[in-house]
């Protein structure tokens, strides 16, 4: 029994090793074999303007789709953060925020898609619509208003089926959702499915 758990543990160890060596392969893939900063990389201007502009058309076109009150996306270098009509990202309240935040990881999934980048296909989002019930700002009054739950699931209607995203929600999604995802209900109790993790 201890050898079988002690060549588990080798195999799991050698495993990790060949994960980094694939990891860093696809980074040489991208960066070239020069040890470049990717934050540095970006700060310094070294990221072309046309495919961050085409990034933040695929956010925008995200936006466009939940009729998110202000839509035109710029990517703003310094700060490495999007702009929203002139706006950046952080001057909202927390609720546009994590509207946002879910829109460009969603923007980022789908562009290196179809742009066939290394991502892993996966997202998972973790109540990206629960702050904005609460309204702190102007901007949140706004959104608060919208019909932004129907709207944000409506959007995976079309979605890419080579992208799986997983969003964990606090809020009761639309009655319609299990006709395009699978819907899984977490009753924190006896019976039922009680977690996430079982």
């Amino acid at each position: 029994m201890q050898v079988i758990s002690a060549r588990d543990a080798a195999q799991t160890s050698l495993a990790r090793y060949e994960n980094v060596d694939r990891l860093k392969q696809m980074r040489s893939n991208i960066v070239g074999d020069t040890e470049v900063d990717s934050v540095a990389l970006i700060a310094e201007g070294g990221v072309d303007t046309t495919v961050l502009d085409q990034f933040s058309q695929t956010i925008e076109h995200f936006l466009v789709e939940l009729s998110f009150p202000s839509q035109r996306v710029f990517f703003d270098l310094p700060r490495r953060d999007i702009q929203i009509s002139g706006k950046p990202r952080r001057q909202n309240g927390k609720g546009v925020r994590a509207v946002l935040h879910a829109a460009f990881s969603l923007g980022l999934l789908q562009f290196t898609a179809d742009h066939e980048k290394p991502h892993p296909r996966l997202l998972l989002l973790d109540s990206p619509l629960v702050t904005y019930r609460d309204p702190m700002t102007e901007d949140d009054v706004q959104l608060s208003r919208s019909n932004l739950n129907n709207r944000f699931y409506e959007a995976f209607r079309n979605w890419d089926d080579r992208l799986q995203v997983i969003i964990i929600e606090n809020r009761d999604p639309p009655t319609w959702l299990p006709e395009i995802a699978k819907v899984e209900s977490f009753t924190g109790a006896g019976f039922g499915r009680a977690g996430f993790y079982l």
